[in-house]
């Protein structure tokens, strides 16, 4: 069976009637290797090996009595995991639902690995329809709705982002960093002291 689970369900919690929205559906295949040979849970391939499996992803989201009011599924290829990959998901599955009545709903999602090979369902969470709710789809941090909301990580990649673009800046304001560039300027300096001390005798 493949392992390949749903790691975030990204979405603003407040929509306006009867808006196209934005669920995007993040999935990780902790799979080093893809299926060898041919099948449904292998992605097309013009040889053996090929990149990844094949699965069905689908966007569910029910009433509060558990009717299902917009539900999609789509294909996808989601790559065997790779080096650049390993720290988070592999593939993002993008949706775009509309509910026209206000009210409490619940989001869900769900992967299947084609040929049933593996299967996946996240949490529910919760929707608010009605007045108030986002008329447009949000962009980029604004989703962060899911598994994993206001987690800080966005922060966290800036603080490295910053940290590379300007150092010693980056250390003033974090005592780590500026014990780090202290070292590492020791590190490098340090064969240049050996041999001015060879050179003087």
């Amino acid at each position: 069976m493949a392992d390949i689970p749903i790691t975030s369900v990204e979405f603003a919690d407040s929509w306006a009637p009867g808006t196209i929205q934005s669920v995007d559906v993040k999935i990780d295949n902790k799979e080093t290797m893809a299926p060898a040979g041919w099948g449904p849970a292998v992605c097309s391939s013009d040889g053996i090996w090929n990149s990844g499996h094949m699965t069905d992803v689908t966007l569910i989201i029910e009433d509060p009595s558990g009717a299902v009011v917009w539900e999609r599924t789509k294909g996808e290829c989601i790559p065997a995991e790779r080096p650049t990959t390993a720290g988070g998901p592999n593939a993002t599955v993008h949706f775009e639902p509309s509910i026209s009545t206000a009210g409490e709903y619940a989001v869900i999602a769900e992967v299947q690995v084609r040929g049933n090979n593996g299967f996946d369902r996240s949490d529910r969470y919760p929707l608010t329809v009605g007045s108030g709710g986002l008329t447009t789809p949000p962009a980029g941090d604004d989703r962060d709705a899911g598994l994993f909301p206001d987690s800080g990580l966005e922060d966290v990649a800036d603080d490295v982002s910053d940290a590379a673009s300007n150092p010693i800046g980056a250390a003033v304001d974090n005592p780590a960093l500026a014990a780090g560039a202290v070292l590492l300027g020791l590190i490098v300096l340090r064969p240049y002291a050996s041999l001015g001390a060879n050179a003087t005798g």
